[in-house]
Protein backbone atom coordinates (compact mmCIF):
# COMPACT_ATOMS: atom_id res chain seq x y z
CA UNK A 1 0.00 0.00 0.00
CA UNK A 2 1.58 3.24 -1.16
CA UNK A 3 -1.17 5.78 -0.66
CA UNK A 4 -0.23 9.45 -0.37
CA UNK A 5 -2.47 12.52 -0.39
CA UNK A 6 -1.87 16.20 0.19
CA UNK A 7 -4.47 18.71 1.35
CA UNK A 8 -3.77 22.42 0.95
CA UNK A 9 -4.92 24.24 4.07
CA UNK A 10 -6.43 27.66 3.43
CA UNK A 11 -9.27 27.61 5.95
CA UNK A 12 -10.25 25.63 9.02
CA UNK A 13 -12.58 23.32 7.08
CA UNK A 14 -9.56 22.08 5.11
CA UNK A 15 -8.14 20.75 8.39
CA UNK A 16 -11.31 18.67 8.81
CA UNK A 17 -10.79 17.18 5.34
CA UNK A 18 -7.16 16.34 6.17
CA UNK A 19 -8.15 14.78 9.49
CA UNK A 20 -10.72 12.59 7.72
CA UNK A 21 -8.10 11.39 5.24
CA UNK A 22 -5.71 10.59 8.08
CA UNK A 23 -8.35 8.49 9.82
CA UNK A 24 -9.29 6.66 6.61
CA UNK A 25 -5.68 5.76 5.87
CA UNK A 26 -5.09 4.71 9.47
CA UNK A 27 -8.03 2.32 9.16
CA UNK A 28 -6.69 0.94 5.85
CA UNK A 29 -3.22 0.23 7.21
CA UNK A 30 -4.63 -1.60 10.22
CA UNK A 31 -4.27 0.80 13.13
CA UNK A 32 -6.52 0.01 16.08
CA UNK A 33 -9.58 2.25 16.49
CA UNK A 34 -7.98 4.12 19.40
CA UNK A 35 -4.83 4.74 17.34
CA UNK A 36 -6.92 5.93 14.40
CA UNK A 37 -8.48 8.49 16.73
CA UNK A 38 -5.11 9.50 18.18
CA UNK A 39 -3.40 10.19 14.86
CA UNK A 40 -6.39 12.09 13.47
CA UNK A 41 -6.73 14.16 16.66
CA UNK A 42 -2.97 14.80 16.69
CA UNK A 43 -3.32 16.16 13.15
CA UNK A 44 -5.92 18.68 14.32
CA UNK A 45 -3.84 19.64 17.37
CA UNK A 46 -0.79 20.15 15.21
CA UNK A 47 -2.69 22.26 12.68
CA UNK A 48 -4.00 24.42 15.53
CA UNK A 49 -0.53 24.79 17.08
CA UNK A 50 0.82 25.94 13.70
CA UNK A 51 -2.14 28.24 13.02
CA UNK A 52 -3.08 26.38 9.84
CA UNK A 53 -6.46 27.36 8.47
CA UNK A 54 -6.72 30.25 10.88
CA UNK A 55 -4.01 32.84 10.26
CA UNK A 56 -1.62 30.75 8.16
CA UNK A 57 -1.77 28.58 5.08
CA UNK A 58 0.02 25.31 4.60
CA UNK A 59 -0.23 21.71 3.53
CA UNK A 60 -0.94 18.44 5.26
CA UNK A 61 0.42 15.38 3.47
CA UNK A 62 -0.83 11.97 4.55
CA UNK A 63 0.87 8.75 3.61
CA UNK A 64 1.54 5.14 4.45
CA UNK A 65 4.95 4.37 5.93
CA UNK A 66 6.79 1.07 6.09
CA UNK A 67 10.04 0.53 7.96
CA UNK A 68 11.71 -2.56 9.42
CA UNK A 69 8.65 -4.69 8.70
CA UNK A 70 6.29 -2.24 10.42
CA UNK A 71 3.50 -0.25 8.82
CA UNK A 72 2.18 3.08 9.95
CA UNK A 73 0.74 6.44 9.03
CA UNK A 74 2.85 9.52 8.43
CA UNK A 75 1.39 13.03 8.51
CA UNK A 76 3.56 15.93 7.37
CA UNK A 77 2.33 19.45 8.13
CA UNK A 78 4.13 22.28 6.36
CA UNK A 79 3.53 25.97 6.89
CA UNK A 80 3.69 28.65 4.24
CA UNK A 81 4.09 32.33 4.91
CA UNK A 82 4.97 34.51 7.83
CA UNK A 83 5.48 32.68 11.11
CA UNK A 84 4.75 34.99 14.02
CA UNK A 85 7.44 33.85 16.42
CA UNK A 86 8.95 30.40 16.72
CA UNK A 87 6.89 27.29 17.22
CA UNK A 88 7.97 25.99 20.59
CA UNK A 89 8.17 22.33 21.48
CA UNK A 90 5.69 22.96 24.29
CA UNK A 91 3.09 24.13 21.74
CA UNK A 92 3.33 20.69 20.14
CA UNK A 93 3.02 18.64 23.35
CA UNK A 94 -0.64 17.70 22.81
CA UNK A 95 0.12 16.17 19.42
CA UNK A 96 3.35 14.53 20.63
CA UNK A 97 1.54 12.53 23.32
CA UNK A 98 -0.80 10.94 20.78
CA UNK A 99 1.77 9.63 18.30
CA UNK A 100 4.89 7.49 18.33
CA UNK A 101 7.17 10.07 16.70
CA UNK A 102 7.11 13.84 16.17
CA UNK A 103 9.84 15.52 14.13
CA UNK A 104 10.08 19.32 13.89
CA UNK A 105 12.23 20.86 11.14
CA UNK A 106 12.60 24.55 10.35
CA UNK A 107 12.74 24.64 6.55
CA UNK A 108 13.05 28.41 6.06
CA UNK A 109 13.16 31.53 8.17
CA UNK A 110 9.36 31.62 8.33
CA UNK A 111 8.33 28.03 7.60
CA UNK A 112 8.36 24.78 9.54
CA UNK A 113 7.62 21.16 8.75
CA UNK A 114 6.33 18.80 11.43
CA UNK A 115 6.03 15.06 10.85
CA UNK A 116 3.80 12.79 12.94
CA UNK A 117 4.16 9.01 12.80
CA UNK A 118 1.87 6.40 14.34
CA UNK A 119 2.83 2.75 13.95
CA UNK A 120 0.37 -0.13 13.81
CA UNK A 121 0.87 -2.56 16.71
Amino acid sequence: MNEHRTVTIRQDTDVIVARSRVRDLARKVGLRVIDQARISLATSCLARALGLGLDRQGQIAVGCLTKDGRVGVQVVCSTMGDLHGDVSRSALDDARHMVDELILVKIAASDVQVTLIKWAT
